[in-house]
C-alpha cells in the first residue's frame, strides 16, 4: 500500500495550528482592549472600539481556520481590512507607524493568499 506524504506547506493540513494561533492572539487581543484601556488615562475610545473589533476577528478567524471552515478565510481577508483601517488611523492621528503593524498587514496578506489558494478543500 502506497501513502501520500503530505507536504508541510498544505495549507488545509495546516490551518488548524494556524487556527490555534489565531484563537491566542484573539484571547490575548481582546484582554488588551478591555484590561488596558482602563489602565490608561485618556485613551481614545475609537481605538479601543477597533482593538475589541480585532479581536473578535482574530477569535473568529481562528475558530474557523481551526475547524477548517470557508469563514475563517473571509473572516481573515476582514481582518486584512481592519489592519489597513487601523494603519490609516494611527496615521491621521500621528501616532508613530511602527514596523511590527506593517509586518502584522504582511503577514495576515501572505497568509490570507496561502488559505485562499487551497478554498475548494475547505468546508462551507
Amino acid at each position: 500500500m502506497a501513502t501520500t506524504k503530505k507536504s508541510f506547506l498544505d495549507a488545509y493540513s495546516n490551518a488548524s495550528g494556524f487556527g490555534i494561533v489565531f484563537l491566542i492572539f484573539g484571547l490575548v487581543t481582546l484582554l488588551f482592549a478591555i484590561v488596558g484601556n482602563s489602565f490608561v488615562e485618556g485613551s481614545p475610545k475609537n481605538l479601543s472600539i477597533l482593538s475589541l473589533t480585532e479581536g473578535v476577528l482574530l477569535l473568529t478567524t481562528g475558530y474557523g481556520l481551526m475547524k477548517r471552515k470557508l469563514m475563517g478565510i473571509y473572516s481573515l481577508g476582514l481582518l486584512i481590512a481592519l489592519s489597513i483601517i487601523l494603519f490609516i488611523y494611527n496615521m491621521g492621528q500621528g501616532f508613530s507607524i511602527t514596523e511590527s503593524l506593517s509586518y502584522t498587514l504582511i503577514i495576515y496578506a501572505i497568509l490570507f493568499i496561502w488559505f485562499y489558494s487551497a478554498r475548494n478543500s475547505f468546508h462551507k
